[in-house]
């Protein structure tokens, strides 16, 4: 039985229409699923959170393979489902929640770094990012399929139209590799994009030191909020005049004529550290 006819069969079986609100796409194509399973590199010793584990399509792969599984899933209608389908295991845990609610920490507590597979409804992507790379000490990777824009965002390298401040953020916490293309022939309903399957894997310590951590994701933040602007224009609400700012920016050996979405991280670095030094942030 192919995962589009099984997919049919459990959401007819249950009267389940998918929820455009929710974004929900199911996932229907068993090399993909084989790819997300075999890119998490899984061991018996892992323990894996999956977010929005749906009717349970890689979930009922995920759990022979691991000693546990948490199985988050909003849908109070495919939670039920998620307990038929996984009636006969008893190393999963579904847990009906919104992921941005939960308090990761004290999910995790005492489990050692997790792992993170996820099927990302579009709509949420970059909050959903944010909350796990926030709470990084608690993962050792994350497999993320989200939108090929959003995932083309993420690894932009500096000077290209996606790089922005999420590519920054997931750069700073993490090393990025993509996995693979995916269709949106792959899912049932079909959504109007495609997807892309990547793999960040936590970094120990971040990719660049800085001096204040919360400060450089303010820089980084003012700058490309006004990206079309020189870099000396985009933060010159930073708190300090134009021409102090000039100097920070030669003493980081940045040309007055930058815009911020030329910047690496290091040199948001530079600047950030030289900026804090100045305001006594």
């Amino acid at each position: 039985m192919t995962l589009l006819t099984e997919t049919k069969r459990i959401l007819r079986q249950n009267n389940i229409r998918p929820k455009k609100g929710l974004g929900q796409h199911f996932l229907i194509d068993e090399q993909v699923v084989k790819q997300i399973i075999s890119a998490a590199e899984l061991s018996r010793d892992d323990v894996v959170l999956e977010i929005g584990a749906g009717i349970g399509i890689l979930t009922t792969q995920l759990v022979p393979l691991v000693a546990k599984v948490m199985a988050i899933e909003i849908d109070p209608n495919l939670i039920n489902i998620l307990h038929q389908e996984l009636a006969g295991y008893n190393n999963v845990l579904v847990i009906k929640d919104d992921i941005l609610k939960v308090k990761l920490a004290e999910l995790f507590k005492g489990e050692g770094k997790v792992k993170v597979i996820a099927n990302l409804p579009y709509y949420i992507v970059t909050p959903v990012i944010t909350h796990l790379l926030q709470a990084k000490e608690n993962f050792s990777t994350l497999i993320l399929m989200v939108q090929k824009e959003v995932g083309e965002r993420i690894c932009a390298p500096p000077g290209t139209k996606e790089y922005g401040a999420l590519s920054v953020f997931a750069q700073y916490h993490s090393r990025i590799e993509l996995i693979c293309q995916v269709s949106r022939e792959c899912f049932s309903p079909q959504p109007k994009v495609d997807s892309v399957v990547l793999r960040l894997d936590i970094l120990d310590t971040p990719a660049i030191s800085v001096n204040n951590e919360q400060f450089f994701f303010k820089v980084v933040k003012g700058a490309f909020s006004k990206r079309r602007k020189m870099l000396i224009n985009a933060i010159s609400d930073i708190g300090i005049s134009k021409d102090r700012l000039a100097e920070v920016l030669v003493e980081a050996r940045i040309d007055l004529k930058r815009r911020g979405e030329t910047l690496s991280l290091e040199e948001f670095g530079r600047v950030s550290d030289l900026l804090r030094e100045m305001t006594g942030y």
